[in-house]
C-alpha cells in the first residue's frame, strides 16, 4: 500500500526537517509562519514513525489517517513500556 504522507514541521525544526531525506518523492512547501509542509509517497509506516519520533511535538502528522492511528498506537506503546 502506498501512503501519501503529509507532515508539518514547526518553525523550530523546519530547517532540520527540510534537509532530511524522507523519500525521493518528497516535496517541501515553506509556510509564512516559518513552518514547513513535507509531502511524499511511501510504502511502509514503521520507518516513517521512527523518523518523525525524533522531532517530538514539533511535527504534525497531517495525513494519511491510517498512519495517524498507527502513530498514536506506537506512542502509547512507548509510554506503556516506559512507565
Amino acid at each position: 500500500e502506498i501512503l501519501k504522507v503529509k507532515l508539518r514541521f514547526l518553525f523550530f525544526v523546519a530547517q532540520d526537517a527540510i534537509n532530511f531525506n524522507f523519500h525521493p518523492t518528497q516535496k517541501v512547501k515553506m509556510q509564512d509562519d516559518g513552518s514547513a509542509i513535507i509531502t511524499f509517497n511511501a510504502s511502509g509506516d514503521k520507518e516513517i514513525m521512527w523518523h518523525i519520533f525524533k522531532w517530538g511535538s514539533e511535527v504534525r502528522l497531517l495525513a494519511p489517517k491510517s498512519l495517524q492511528n498507527e502513530y498514536k498506537k506506537y506512542l502509547n506503546s512507548v509510554l506503556e513500556i516506559n512507565s
